[in-house]
């Protein structure tokens, strides 16, 4: 069920799906200052490009990264290459906006300037696309600005992130291998065949995906933990 948000609610929502979230001062603009200071045709591509499920299921995965890394905070190259090594194309665009600038990076006064962010375009190529916005313009995403369409469109969709939270590697260049599956239990064991497991992960396989990872988009879409792959799928040509 959604509801009308409230921002220290939001954060506990976020804290409670064991995401960090960033400390702000009483005199530091926090993240519903900043999503609120962007144009407004801005904001509305970032709210509008959550119009479908899957779009959300997107979104928890990608928190995932967050979470695997104990961190609320990833810079641009370290969030690219988690966003790829899901599976997900991500595009890249510097747009003209009002934005606050980071308190923390010496803008004590919180004033609002004009100037031009980064706003990532992450897409799946089967109808998921989501846009998330730099809105502090630092150089890196935090957790607040992954979930920004909620603050945006003022209504608190509920978070669900997978059980099998993934890990990026200690260093800040995390690729497909250094993608890791943390938690190996899920009572939705019993619902899904081996065969079912097989073909899902074989799925990806045809779309090139190494084996590793295509066993791991397999458990995430799954929601499955425990099983692994029994098939004898050749993926030695598979990227």
């Amino acid at each position: 069920m959604s509801n009308t948000i409230n921002y220290n609610d939001f954060l506990s929502e976020l804290q409670a799906q064991g995401l960090k979230t960033t400390y702000t001062s009483e005199k530091e603009a926090d993240f519903s200052d900043y999503g609120n200071a962007l144009s407004a045709d801005l904001k509305a591509q970032i709210a509008d490009s959550f119009d479908n499920e899957r779009d959300y299921q997107m979104q928890a995965e990608i928190a995932g990264l967050y979470k695997g890394k104990g961190s609320n905070f990833m810079n641009s190259q370290s969030f690219i290459s988690g966003c790829k090594g899901l599976g997900y194309d991500v595009k890249v665009q510097y747009v003209k906006t009002s934005y606050i600038s980071d308190y923390k990076a010496g803008n004590f006064s919180n004033s609002v300037t004009n100037g031009a962010i980064a706003v990532y375009t992450i897409s799946d190529g089967m109808g998921g696309e989501i846009k998330i916005a730099d809105a502090n313009g630092n150089g890196g995403l935090e957790t607040e600005e992954l979930f920004m369409n909620n603050i945006l469109g003022d209504v608190m969709k509920d978070i669900n992130i997978p059980t099998n939270s993934v890990s990026t590697s200690s260093s800040e260049s995390s690729t497909e291998g250094n993608i890791n599956i943390l938690n190996t239990n899920n009572n939705q064991d019993k619902k899904i065949t081996q065969e079912d497991f097989n073909t899902k992960v074989e799925k990806y396989l045809n779309r090139g995906f190494s084996k590793e990872m295509a066993i791991i988009k397999a458990k995430i879409e799954l929601n499955i933990m425990s099983m692994n792959y029994t098939g004898s799928y050749n993926d030695e040509s598979a990227a």
